[in-house]
């Protein structure tokens, strides 16, 4: 197993004792990272003649996960298990895709709450094709992964190259534990991912020592709900940048991946949030208390951009708001 990033955790555990502010959490992939390289010391330089292989794949993904079990076989202990070579190869994946963008999402901590309440109905999988990057990091302060402290996640893409089902993986960086949990995207929709996966993940052999069940059914939505936020048209980027992508660069030995020097946080959603508090606001002053004023209940929004092979679905976040609380 990933040893070497239980050691990180550790180190994670020790400099969060010497400084109690959130500044010790932003931290934690950037240590999960380098407990990758120790413990897989080949893994960076398999994955750059990997991607120099000539073998395709979608440009929403950086490197399929069979690639990521390959590195891990290449450079694992021997009694390693299968299970164990697949749970590594995921937090491997997880961890080194995100090496070349380092990128930490902070989403507003009202939108947050909001966010992770918002129920996921009757959206389409595709959604999760507008991640802005190949593996984005999520905090989620004040959440839990069975019973352990969660700070928080991995998300990224990948597709079974002989089977061509895509799926969505997480890997919940946890006090206990660096957790995968794969969703298969084949079904129409989000919520039939999340009734079907335990049982799939139980016959392939895929589930991690965790009730699948409880993990799916309580922790997995309100994950899934930060994800597509992320992904949603509109999301708002402090400062109205958005990370760049990752651009090769021409060496003596033709172009090259570079990983980023460090890692940046990016702060999400503020003026949503500003809206959300704002309504509270309003709420508190009694600003209900006719029949026709109400509160909106945050929901998703799905619609369609362009016409024809390049006409593809996207999802906006509305956030709870007052609706006619100027008849009052």
């Amino acid at each position: 197993m990933l040893s070497a990033v239980h050691d990180a955790r550790d180190t994670g555990r020790t400099m969060r004792d010497n400084n109690h502010t959130n500044k010790s959490k932003p931290i934690r992939p950037t240590m999960h990272l380098h407990g990758a390289g120790h413990m897989y010391p080949k893994a960076w330089k398999s994955v750059e003649e990997e991607l120099q292989g000539g073998i395709s794949w979608p440009n929403w993904m950086f490197l399929p996960l069979t690639a990521w079990t390959k590195i891990i076989l290449a450079d694992c202990e021997p009694h390693m298990t299968a299970k164990t070579v697949v749970e590594d190869a995921m937090r491997l994946a997880a961890i080194g895709t995100w090496r070349y963008s380092q990128s930490i999402y902070r989403i507003d901590p009202v939108l947050f709450e909001a966010l992770i309440t918002t129920p996921l109905t009757k959206l389409p999988n595709e959604l999760f094709f507008q991640l802005p990057e190949w593996s984005v990091y999520i905090e989620t302060p004040g959440l839990d992964w069975m019973e352990s402290e969660q700070y928080g996640f991995w998300a990224f893409l990948d597709r079974n190259m002989d089977t061509g089902e895509n799926y969505l993986n997480l890997v919940i960086d946890s006090e206990s534990d660096l957790a995968p949990i794969s969703l298969d995207l084949s079904f129409p929709t989000i919520e039939a991912s999340i009734q079907a996966v335990a049982h799939k993940m139980r016959e392939k052999n895929l589930a991690v020592s965790v009730n699948v069940e409880t993990a799916l059914s309580v922790i997995l939505p309100p994950l899934l709900n930060l994800v597509l936020y992320v992904c949603s048209d509109g999301v708002e980027f402090t400062g109205a940048h958005k990370p760049p992508p990752p651009t090769p660069k021409r060496t003596k030995k033709g172009w090259r991946l570079f990983p980023a020097q460090k890692s940046r946080i990016w702060e999400l959603g503020k003026a949503t949030g500003d809206v959300i508090r704002q309504s509270v606001r309003k709420d508190d002053n009694g600003m209900r208390s006719g029949p026709s004023p109400h509160i909106r209940r945050a929901h998703w929004h799905t619609f369609y951009k362009g016409t024809g092979e390049s006409k593809m679905q996207f999802v906006k976040f509305l956030p709870p708001i007052p609706v006619a609380t100027d008849r009052v």
